[in-house]
């Protein structure tokens, strides 16, 4: 398999249905596939912005971005490394009506996430994960916060067969067979 670019974009139409959530969100992705004859690495880039009537909704702007590689190792190639950054803009009716009633909101949030993704076997992936979070909920009261996490991957289409089968041999004893 050679190495090649995809890039991909697309730009949603606002959508009308409810005035509440009319907005605009422009999604936009690049993969690298890398040359797996070469043992050469992998990734992946995306990212999306919107916007959204602040008058109807606590957002009224996001903008979010990650990065993915893979194959780092041969002995490993299907492990993945991820780091995104997403940033969510508190509207100025909120901000107001916030203050008004004494509660102290910053403008934004802005969350920052490192993360592995370890494949164990061909049917459990261990994706452990570290995250930064500046101004949570926009609140200027809370702390920063860091936050880990380990997330379980569990491949439903795997078969779940025993991984060592045992067949009786004559005389009773169970031997292994491969």
């Amino acid at each position: 398999m050679r190495a090649s670019w995809v890039l991909l974009a697309s730009v949603a139409a606002p959508c009308v249905a409810q005035e509440a959530v009319e907005g605009s969100v422009l999604n936009f992705s690049a993969a690298y596939t890398g040359d797996l004859r070469r043992n050469t690495s992998g990734g992946m880039a995306v990212g999306a912005a919107g916007t959204a009537p602040a008058e109807f909704n606590v957002i009224d702007r996001y903008a979010g971005a990650a990065v993915t590689a893979t194959h780092f190792w041969n002995s490993r190639p299907d492990d993945a490394l991820g780091l995104g950054i997403a940033w969510a803009r508190a509207g100025d009716p909120y901000r107001l009506v916030s203050e008004a009633d004494a509660i102290a909101i910053s403008s934004a949030e802005t969350l920052v996430e490192l993360v592995y993704r370890a494949e164990v076997s061909a049917w459990l992936a261990l994706v452990p994960n570290l995250q930064y979070i500046s101004k949570p909920s926009a609140m200027r009261d809370l702390d920063d916060a860091w936050v880990v996490g380990l997330r379980f991957e569990l491949v439903r289409d795997h078969s779940w067969q025993l991984s060592a089968s045992r067949d009786a041999a004559p005389g009773g004893t169970y031997v292994r067979r491969d």
